[in-house]
């Protein structure tokens, strides 16, 4: 899945695909690593993501995980999820 394509952007796209089928697994591979664009796809429920300058090493590594284990995190993907969980439970200590 990419984030940019005509008709149906890769966001909507994996929404509809969790919806619609939900045994299927969604690898995000793309240009941008932007935690907001990674933040949103996981919610929406991608099970991995990769840059599209991956090493064919980690390409296949994440076919295999997403396969085996349902999800494929990699350090951008981690530091976008920490980011988020530490915004969140700043926000939750404050009220």
């Amino acid at each position: 899945m990419d984030l940019k394509m005509p008709i149906m952007g890769g966001i909507e796209a994996t929404r509809y695909i969790r919806k619609k089928y939900k045994h299927i697994k969604i690898l995000i591979v793309t240009m941008y690593d932007e935690a907001r664009f990674i933040i949103h796809l996981m919610e929406n429920g991608a099970n991995g993501y990769l840059l599209k300058n991956a090493e064919s090493k980690e390409i296949r590594r994440a076919i295999y995980l997403v396969h085996e284990d349902g999800y494929y995190f990699n350090d951008i993907v981690s530091k976008a999820l920490l980011k988020k969980l530490t915004s969140l439970s700043r926000s939750i200590n404050l009220n």
